[in-house]
């Protein structure tokens, strides 16, 4: 349980090729803003680096940006920047902290059945826990 926590709570990884081997690495602390409807919180890390082009040296940019509900412990956006300009956006849409009540309920005719085996092993939560493992 714990990794599926940290694998939906904790910022990703890093993209390859932001380490100080490739450029200068720097982190910024974005504070709070509203995503979604939720209270988020953002890193963004920022990777400048100097590249050549038609025998001129040129400076780029590129961004890694995590947004995190620490009240929900969820990643609610990440926002990957490119050197060509393009921003890849990914996380939730359509949030919400108050659901309809009708979705937590059995469907019709749904009768609950007792048996030995209603019980959890721990079989079952190693085997859940290998569904969230990298």
């Amino acid at each position: 349980m714990e990794r599926a926590a940290h694998a939906t709570a904790e910022p990703p990884d890093v993209p390859a090729g932001f380490s100080d081997e490739d450029g200068k690495v720097s982190v910024a602390d974005l504070g709070d803003k509203t995503v979604e409807g939720i209270r988020a919180h953002g890193m963004r890390t920022t990777l400048l680096y100097a590249k050549v082009v038609l025998n001129k040296t040129i400076q780029v940019t590129r961004i890694h940006e995590v947004w995190i509900a620490p009240d929900l412990k969820l990643i609610v956006r990440v926002i990957d920047g490119d050197p060509d300009g393009i921003e890849t956006v990914w996380g939730l849409e359509k949030v919400s902290l108050s659901p309809d009540s009708a979705l937590f309920q059995p469907p019709a005719g749904y009768e609950l059945q007792h048996s030995k085996a209603d019980r959890f092993t721990d079989h079952d939560f190693d085997y859940l826990d290998s569904w969230f493992s990298k």
